[in-house]
């Protein structure tokens, strides 16, 4: 993510470089640009990057930034970007209402993301590999959903997943 101000400003957009080596770098190029200029509400927030079936795939949560009454992250969608071997072209909207930090896990069959939406309420979501039909379950927590952020998940030798959130709240 790349904005003039900061990571959550309207000018939000998504850049990429590339390397043959992975220690010499091209100049940064722009994966997805700001989509109605500096003043306009949108933005993008990058959601990761990933190899599927031989392909090379980015994530961006598309939304309006601070836009009450729609929330944060009013209309969030969350789009896919495909390489072409030479840059990048959008394939398609992955979910509606969803911001997301990282990539899918794949999980017995599943793709799994920590889900967050238009309101930055968090969830889970989990759809058969490879699609988008997509399972969402509210994530309970003892804190409002605004002061916890930024989140991640692994899955331990015994299959479990364990969610890992930042809390702002301090919590421990």
């Amino acid at each position: 993510s790349s904005g003039r101000v900061d990571e959550d400003s309207s000018s939000q957009l998504l850049r990429y470089a590339t390397s043959a080596d992975g220690s010499t770098w091209s100049e940064a190029r722009v994966l997805a640009p700001d989509p109605d200029g500096e003043r306009g509400p949108w933005r993008w927030m990058a959601s990761g990057i990933y190899a599927e079936g031989g392909k090379l795939f980015a994530l961006g949560s598309l939304n309006q930034g601070n836009s009450p009454p729609g929330g944060p992250w009013a209309n969030a969608r969350l789009v896919r970007f495909v390489w072409s071997g030479s840059g990048w072209r959008e394939d398609t909207v992955v979910a509606e209402n969803c911001v997301v930090y990282f990539p899918p896990l794949r999980i017995a069959g599943y793709d799994f993301v920590v889900w967050r939406d238009s309101r930055a309420l968090f969830y889970t979501g989990r759809a058969p590999a490879g699609t988008n039909r997509w399972e969402v379950t509210r994530v309970p927590g003892p804190l409002p959903d605004y002061r916890m952020s930024e989140t991640s998940a692994y899955v331990d030798p015994e299959g479990v997943v364990h969610l890992i959130i930042r809390d702002r709240g301090y919590t421990r």
